[in-house]
Parts: structure tokens; sequence; C-alpha cells
């Protein structure tokens, strides 16, 4: 009677470490795809502003070229 105890313990305490390791692989995967959907969108943010910045300084170069010619 005591061993059956003995073996249910066991199998409880097999069933609970392998659910913490299923669980805990489950975050991780659930983790590395929410780090890479944030990485993304900062990517795009990065790509946006890089954008932006070199459509003003195209229309800043231009006025400065002619106040060159119009300096000499």
């Amino acid at each position: 009677m005591e061993s059956f105890i003995l073996y249910g313990l066991l199998a409880g305490i097999l069933f609970c470490a392998t659910m913490i390791l299923r669980t805990g692989r489950q975050e991780d995967k659930q983790n590395e795809a929410y780090i890479e959907q944030e990485g993304q969108k900062y990517i795009e943010r990065l790509e946006e502003e890089k954008r932006r910045r070199s459509e003003h300084v195209e229309s800043v170069l231009p006025l400065n070229k002619t106040d060159a010619h119009e300096k000499s």
C-alpha cells in the first residue's frame, strides 16, 4: 500500500516537472516572437526617421546651393 503512495508521488513529481519544462518552452517561444515583433517595429521607425531626415536634407540643400550662387 505504501509503495502505491510512493509511485503516485513520483508520478506526480515527474508530471509536474514535465509541465514546467513544457510551459517554459512555450513562454520562451512567445517571448521570442514578441521580441522579434517589437524589433521589427523599431526597425520600421528607424527607417521612417531616416527617410524623413533625408527628405528634409534634400529640401534644404537646393536652397543652400542657390544661396551660394547668389553670394558669388
